[in-house]
């Protein structure tokens, strides 16, 4: 059922199996559960703070409700996996699964800040304000902050008898490139439900319907493309500044330390080939 969903990006929280020590779901669905030896600090913290209680009142309502219809009906907000874009919950194998209502979808703008000194008052915040128009950005993303405050004080003092009609959508999803769509009447931020993971993920600004190419793995962006700087908000998703007017996103993961890699392998194995190449010569000069 799960699979039939035609949209190109969404998460699934399956509450069937141990949901944070089990891998199978993962091979059908993105997840927000799911095992890895390598999961990031801040994720395992949102876990335990935030996830684990939100999956209790799941659990809660499972436990009242007679039919999985009414687990859909008395399903509460879950600000974290609706933040994180959870779609679907599995509760077992052979019920349908439910629907989650209030899922954020895979990106929306903000016009509000609610700035956080430390790590600690970063995440506590997040369970504290309405994440769909306000974004918590910590104090290493100060000029973030200071943006989405002084944008949200130029809205206040502007004419508010005009409904803003600025719209970001998802267009294109592969593991390593995502693009946005988004026609905006003023500069705001936009939240995406994509987790920041700073050593990698560049994103470009290219006028609407605009795209470069990709040349050895590499993305070449046009002429008029502006490369933009993606930060942190929500204590884990990636966030960045939309300029005014229609464009595209283009975010793709092309970490630089893959390129140098890359650049060390040819040249070793260039290398490789020499030595073989002369010990061959040295070889056949001995042999005559």
């Amino acid at each position: 059922i799960i699979l039939e969903d035609t949209a190109l990006d969404y998460r699934v929280l399956d509450l069937s199996v141990n949901t944070f020590n089990s891998s199978i779901p993962s091979y059908h669905h993105k997840t927000i559960g799911g095992y890895s030896p390598v999961k990031l600090q801040r994720y395992q913290d949102l876990i335990e703070k935030y996830i684990t209680s939100e999956i209790r009142q799941v659990h809660k309502v499972i436990e009242s409700a007679a039919t999985v219809s009414e687990v859909s009906q008395n399903l509460p907000y879950l600000p974290i996996t609706s933040m994180l874009n959870g779609k679907y919950i599995i509760l077992g194998d052979d019920l349908s699964p439910v629907v989650n209502a209030h899922a954020f979808g895979n990106c929306w703008f903000v016009d509000q800040v609610a700035p956080a000194t430390t790590p600690d008052e970063e995440i506590a915040l997040i369970g504290l304000v309405d994440l769909h128009d306000t974004a918590v950005i910590g104090d290493d993303f100060q000029w973030a902050a200071e943006f989405i405050a002084n944008n949200n004080q130029n809205i206040l003092t502007a004419d508010s008898s005009t409904t803003d009609q600025s719209v970001i959508e998802l267009t294109h999803y592969a593991p390593n490139e995502l693009r946005y769509a988004f026609s905006s009447e003023r500069e705001r931020a936009a939240v995406f439900s994509e987790i920041y993971y700073p050593k990698g993920w560049k994103a470009w600004i290219e006028p609407a319907g605009a795209y470069g190419e990709v040349k050895n793995g590499h993305y070449q962006p046009t002429s008029d493309a502006v490369e933009v700087e993606l930060f942190r908000a929500d204590w884990i998703l990636r966030a960045a500044i939309i300029p005014e007017g229609e464009g595209q996103l283009v975010m793709r993961f092309e970490p630089d330390s893959y390129q140098l890699g890359e650049n060390i392998s040819r040249a070793s194995s260039i290398t490789l080939i020499l030595l073989l190449l002369l010990s061959l010569g040295a070889a056949l000069i001995r042999f005559q």
